[in-house]
């Protein structure tokens, strides 16, 4: 049965938005991929079947796995799943999606292979926006795609916070760019495993606290919500 989108967030969940990953784990065994049994399928099938039609036949057909177990990248090596209590774990099933070249958006426990595609915003923007809209009109979204990824669908910017990752070095503070994919990773999980309910992106910034000096920023005309993770290095 073809899971249903929707499902909008209550005013007491969290919508985490991830990239995919370059990295891929092969899965050895599964059914193949059937993209109607996918998360918003009624809104997404019919994009994903013609970018589908492109892949090998080899990705075509081979084995699948749910996508957590397949996406192996930094991020997801931080965000260490496998190892979240039961809790938190379904903390994650419902809050995060994963925006995909290929798959358009997918939740964790969506069964796919490995493969190899390019996103393409002008391909995936108008069937994501019909997806995701509606799960996006209550709570609080947490931005942690990279620009590649993020110009496919843009949330509400009045409860959106898109993530930003600093290296303070002394009196010097510069931009971390791969390595920010593992403290998104580490910020994503605590969301998950947090005990708070996080309904404000003050509420994201005070859990985020607990791991990162924090700065967040309001809104600058119409754009989103910025939190800024400083990770303090001391020079030796």
């Amino acid at each position: 049965m073809a899971h249903t989108s929707r499902q909008c967030l209550n005013n007491s969940q969290v919508l985490i938005l991830l990239p995919p990953s370059e990295g891929k784990r092969r899965p050895l065994d599964g059914a193949i991929c059937d993209l109607t049994t996918l998360s918003f399928a009624s809104e997404l099938t019919r994009t994903r079947t013609a970018q589908w039609r492109a892949q090998p036949a080899a990705v075509k057909r081979a084995a699948t796995a749910p996508a957590l177990d397949v996406y192996s990248g930094v991020l997801y090596a931080a965000l260490d799943y496998s190892s979240l209590p039961t809790a938190a774990r379904r903390r994650a099933d419902s809050s995060i999606v994963i925006i995909s070249a290929l798959f358009g958006a997918l939740r964790t426990t969506d069964n796919i292979p490995a493969y190899k595609a390019k996103m393409s915003t002008a391909t995936w923007k108008n069937s994501l926006t019909d997806a995701l809209s509606p799960m996006s009109k209550t709570g609080v979204i947490v931005d942690c795609r990279s620009s590649t990824y993020a110009s496919a669908f843009t949330p509400p910017p009045e409860r959106t916070v898109i993530v930003r990752v600093f290296k303070h070095t002394g009196k010097t503070r510069t931009v971390i760019t791969h390595m920010s994919k593992h403290h998104r990773g580490l910020l994503a999980r605590l969301l998950c495993q947090s005990p708070r309910v996080a309904k404000t992106p003050a509420d994201i910034s005070h859990i985020a606290s607990a791991q990162w000096d924090c700065e967040l920023r309001p809104p600058d005309g119409d754009g989103p919500w910025t939190l800024d993770l400083i990770v303090r290095d001391t020079p030796q």
